[in-house]
């Protein structure tokens, strides 16, 4: 059986389009499909608050959204969406800057069907960078990840996602996920990296901006924010935590 997979690519992204094409098309088990990327730097804003909750976001995040994160984001709810208007238990996420860490061949031999084609909603990351409670290899439970780049999906998941009508988050915005009753797991070891070679790819994201601003956000924001920030802590210290490999300037740097 064939894995659907739906890859987010900007229409005008063809350097990415083919560098994408040219990873996945040895594993004949991965049924691709390009999935056209929103993008909100090129949407009028009347248009885009419309699709978007500012306000609402900037309660959450503690700062104001690049118009390219509002389209990222948008673009993994379309594919929610595609997933939902397919007959397919679930697909495999990926945005078109990603590069293989492992021989993606262990895709098959992991029981994905037990994690994925159940009721119970879902995402299963192929990325790194995340804290993790059990290890029950080669999938883990993860208590919370950065990323939202290369994940298994599946439909329960994907409705709970689409059951907020209006976005205010990131795409990797996983803890807001799980509070909707989305559980996350992980492979481990990770099998993709998001964009290694920025001087080649670039981003199609723009943004000067990352993370979130406590200064701004809402009391009950903040709390949440300090509370997920010791469990990452101390989960970290006990050494569960799966960090990506990071390579500045050709040179392997300290995790």
């Amino acid at each position: 059986m064939k894995i659907p997979t739906y890859i987010i690519n900007l229409e005008s992204s063809v350097v990415r389009k083919q560098h994408i094409s040219r990873i996945l098309t040895p594993y004949s088990f991965l049924e691709f499909d390009f999935v056209r990327a929103i993008d909100g730097r090129v949407i009028p804003d009347k248009v885009l608050q419309n699709l978007f909750d500012s306000h609402k976001s900037l309660k959450h995040n503690g700062r104001v959204l690049g118009a390219g994160e509002i389209g990222c984001v948008l673009s993994h709810r379309k594919c929610c969406r595609k997933l939902l208007d397919s007959s397919h238990a679930y697909a495999l996420v990926l945005e078109d800057d990603v590069h293989l860490k492992r021989d993606l061949s262990v895709i098959r031999e992991a029981d994905i069907e037990r994690v994925l084609n159940v009721e119970e909603p879902t995402v299963l990351l192929l990325s790194g960078d995340y804290w993790y409670w059990r290890k029950n290899s080669p999938i883990l439970s993860v208590f919370d990840a950065v990323g939202a780049y290369a994940y298994f999906i599946n439909r329960a998941a994907a409705e709970r996602i689409l059951s907020i009508p209006k976005p205010y988050n990131v795409a990797d915005d996983w803890t807001l996920y799980k509070s909707l009753g989305i559980r996350l797991k992980a492979f481990q070891p990770y099998l993709m990296d998001a964009n290694v070679n920025m001087e080649v790819l670039g981003s199609d994201v723009s943004q000067d901006t990352w993370g979130i601003d406590r200064r701004r956000m809402s009391w009950k924001e903040i709390w949440l924010s300090y509370q997920s920030a010791l469990v990452k802590k101390l989960l970290k210290m006990s050494g569960r935590f799966e960090s990506k490999i990071r390579v500045m300037h050709n040179k392997v740097v300290d995790q």
